[in-house]
This record gives structure tokens, C-alpha cells and sequence, in this order.
């Protein structure tokens, strides 16, 4: 929303200075005006194609670095095998021992 924000306030910039190039140029302030609006216009159409184009853009993978790999290896190296009854043995002692004091 930012692009689109940013956009919209050049637009009302483009506008302004639009009509008033044109005044100063002899137009009367009807044509001026509509000029001022037709800058507006073509402004925040690509304001909005802009932040259309950066929404819809898919996400950016990051480089892997050698410190994701040193740590990818390390894992990988020697896995431990859980035993599952060796960690509800250790969360029933755990919590008995929370319950006795």
C-alpha cells in the first residue's frame, strides 16, 4: 500500500502543477482543470499497476549462505533416534516432581 499511497500524492502533485502550467499557459480554468484531472488520473492508474505488479510478485528466496549449510550438515551428520516412551517417562517425572513441591 505504500507504492499506492506514494502514487496518489504524486498524482495530486501532477495535477496541480498540471492546471496550473496550463493557466499560466492562457487555458481557460475549465480545460485547465480538466487537464489537472486527466494527470491525476494517468498518475494513480500507474500507482496502482505498480503496487499491483510488487503484490502479486512471488516472494524472494534468499541465498543459502555456508553457515545454513555447516548447520544443515550438522544435523544431518548423526541423528538420535527419540524413544517415545523414554519422553513421557521424562515429562511424568518432571511433572511429578513440579506437583511435590
Amino acid at each position: 500500500m505504500l507504492i499506492l499511497r506514494a502514487g496518489l500524492y504524486v498524482s495530486v502533485g501532477l495535477a496541480i502543477i498540471a492546471t496550473w502550467q496550463s493557466t499560466s499557459v492562457g487555458y481557460p480554468i475549465e480545460v485547465a482543470m480538466l487537464r489537472g484531472l486527466l494527470a491525476f488520473i494517468a498518475g494513480s492508474l500507474v500507482a496502482y499497476a505498480a503496487e499491483l505488479v510488487v503484490l502479486t510478485a512471488p516472494p524472494v528466496h534468499r541465498p543459502r549462505t555456508l553457515e545454513d549449510d555447516d548447520a544443515l550438515l550438522d544435523d544431518d551428520e548423526d541423528p538420535q533416534p527419540v524413544s517415545l516412551t523414554a519422553v513421557r517417562a521424562e515429562r511424568d517425572t518432571a511433572v511429578d516432581e513440579s506437583r511435590a513441591a
